[in-house]
Parts: structure tokens; sequence; C-alpha cells
């Protein structure tokens, strides 16, 4: 990742997770939870070290 970085700094800029997903490192959430806006609520489920984190951005909502 440091070496793609180096190579190509703009385009990893603001994905998030969606580097995860690409290289398999986390799984899809399904079409349906994506088309009724719920992917946040699967992404607390599967990964359960967000909750503390996503807590503090509901300050900023």
């Amino acid at each position: 990742m440091e070496e793609m970085q180096k190579q190509h700094t703009a385009i990893y800029q603001g994905l998030g997770g969606s580097f995860d997903v690409y290289t398999g490192h986390v799984e899809r959430v399904p079409r349906w939870r994506v088309n009724h806006n719920l992917e946040f609520a699967y992404r607390l489920l599967k990964q359960s070290k967000r909750i503390t984190r996503q807590i503090h951005l509901l300050r900023y909502a």
C-alpha cells in the first residue's frame, strides 16, 4: 500500500474502505442493504471495533 501511495498519491485518498473491499480484506455489503442506505449498519455489525469511532462522529451529524 505504501508503495502504491508513493506512485499514485491522489488516487487512494478519500477511498475509505473501498480499497479493503477491492483487495478482498473486507467482504462487500449485500446490494439490498446498499440500496436501502443500510451499509453503515452492516459494517457496524460485522466490524464491532468501529462502534466507538462512529459514536464520536454523531456529534458532527
